[in-house]
This record gives structure tokens, C-alpha cells and sequence, in this order.
């Protein structure tokens, strides 16, 4: 078996990097202000409180 160089990343470290990034808020904000990202505001109510569910469980699993 070859030796790895030294300057190839994990594959692991990099899906911990990128998911990092996607939470961040300054990457929300962006994200808000692109067009297919926006939030409808005539969602149904039983749509946002599923919505807050996932929200609370994602942030509930960063911690």
C-alpha cells in the first residue's frame, strides 16, 4: 500500500468542514437573500410547525 501524501484531505474531515460552513449563520443570511431559498409566507400552519419541529431536532443534534 502507498503512503498518502500529505496534503490529501479526509474524506471525513471535509463533510465536518462543509457542515460546519452550511450552519452557519452568516451562510443563512446569505442563503435567505437568494430567491429559491426565500420563505413563503403563505405556508400552511401545520407546514411551519413541522418546519419548527425539524429546526428544533437539527439544532437539538449540533449541540
Amino acid at each position: 500500500m502507498f503512503p498518502r501524501p500529505a496534503n490529501t484531505v479526509d474524506t471525513a474531515e471535509t463533510s465536518r468542514v462543509i457542515r460546519r460552513e452550511i450552519g452557519t449563520e452568516a451562510n443563512a443570511r446569505f442563503l435567505r437573500r437568494m430567491p429559491m431559498f426565500r420563505t413563503d409566507h403563505d405556508v400552511p400552519d401545520e407546514m411551519r410547525d413541522l418546519l419548527a419541529r425539524l429546526e428544533r431536532a437539527e439544532r437539538a443534534h449540533s449541540r
